[in-house]
């Protein structure tokens, strides 16, 4: 596998394919069992359960959103 998704970094199109091809060959090299694909909007719940880990009492912490992910690259919001 590469260590670069894409050297056209300028195009939408390239980046997202090459995204795509990236989470495949993912998909392609781990076992079901041991692949977890999880999103921060899913929380603690599958998380927990696939690291066989109790769930926290506090809540599942939201800090890393899309705005100040952008406001940290300098990027319009």
């Amino acid at each position: 596998m590469a260590h670069n998704f894409t050297d056209d970094l300028a195009s939408r199109d390239a980046m997202i394919a090459a995204y795509h091809r990236h989470n495949a060959a993912v998909r392609a090299a781990i076992p079901p069992g041991r692949l977890l694909e999880w999103r921060l909007t899913d929380g603690w719940a599958p998380l927990c359960a696939f690291l066989d880990r109790p769930r926290p009492a506090r809540p599942f912490p939201h800090v890393n959103d899309r705005r100040s992910y952008r406001e940290l690259l300098g990027l319009p919001v």
